[in-house]
């Protein structure tokens, strides 16, 4: 049982990290024991979460939900901050590469 799941787990946790960020990554596996105990009430394996523990998740899940708007409003706010700082527009690649041809440059 260890096996499967921590392979898989594992596994799948460093896919994620090539398209999100770590901050957003290691946030969300705080879920895992909130998860882990709805699946095993659901099993019948463990009895319902206590008050205490909905009073936590729903804490935990909104402290998620600002993590993830604030990464990515970061992002955004950064492509912007950079784009205007080093002037930079997109590039046509055609135009380019044919801009470049005409200087002989390739």
């Amino acid at each position: 049982l260890g096996i499967g799941p921590g392979i898989c787990g594992h596994t799948l946790l460093n896919t994620l990290l090539k398209y999100l960020s770590p901050l957003v990554v290691t946030t969300t596996m705080l879920c895992e024991p909130i998860i882990g105990s709805i699946i095993g009430h659901f099993f019948g394996l463990q009895p319902i979460p206590g008050i205490y523990t909905w009073i936590g998740g729903s804490i935990l899940m909104g402290g998620i939900v600002l993590v993830v708007v604030g990464e990515n409003n970061a992002e955004s706010q950064t492509e912007e901050l950079d784009a205007k700082r080093y002037n930079v527009e997109k590039i046509d690649n055609q135009k380019f590469y044919g801009a470049m041809k005409e200087q002989s440059l390739i």
